[in-house]
């Protein structure tokens, strides 16, 4: 699933919808989302570990906005461009990995 077009897709638009949250803080955006995809909260560790994930990226992608914009470029929506390129590709990171747990997974 990581690399599936489609995935990444649905991971980019469940980043979008997290910077449009209400919540502000990394987080409150983080504990949204597992909310949303798991109907928990996020452990401390989770947020942690989740934090650390979204800041590594952040830098990567701000040092390569090239990469970033190439990555958020993935699917056949159109992304919201009035969004940061470096900070929703961070969160699409994010989003991608949350939305890839076996608990967020549905198997048959």
């Amino acid at each position: 699933t990581l690399n599936d077009p489609q995935f990444l897709e649905a991971s980019r638009a469940f980043a979008e919808r997290l910077l449009k949250s209400d919540e502000e803080a990394v987080a409150d955006r983080i504990d949204l989302a597992y909310r949303y995809a798991t109907a928990r909260p996020a452990t401390g560790r989770e947020v942690e570990i989740l934090t650390n994930l979204y800041q590594k990226n952040l830098s990567r992608f701000k040092a390569a906005p090239e990469t970033a914009k190439e990555f958020l470029g993935v699917g056949e929506s159109p992304r919201d461009e009035s969004l940061d390129a470096s900070d929703h590709a961070a969160w699409m990171v994010v989003a991608q990995t949350i939305m890839n747990l076996n608990e967020s997974l549905t198997r048959n």
